[in-house]
């Protein structure tokens, strides 16, 4: 059973945990931490997919022009 399906998320544990060791980003990767990464990526991909996330930058634009 893979690290995926034991947190029941679609993005890739393992692989995520990987790169996040490979990439020298700290000493020490703690074992929740690229379970809590992958399901904040599912998290806002989903959003973004769906059209409910919205960004800063586009309420910006849409709020500076009310004024």
């Amino acid at each position: 059973m893979s690290k995926s399906s034991k947190a029941g998320l679609q993005f890739p544990v393992g692989r995520i945990a990987r790169f996040l060791k490979s990439g020298k980003y700290a000493e020490h990767v703690d074992a929740g931490a690229p379970v809590y990464l992958s399901a904040v990526l599912e998290y806002l991909a989903t959003e973004l997919k769906t059209g409910n996330l919205i960004l800063g930058l586009s309420c910006f634009g849409a709020c500076r022009q009310r004024s």
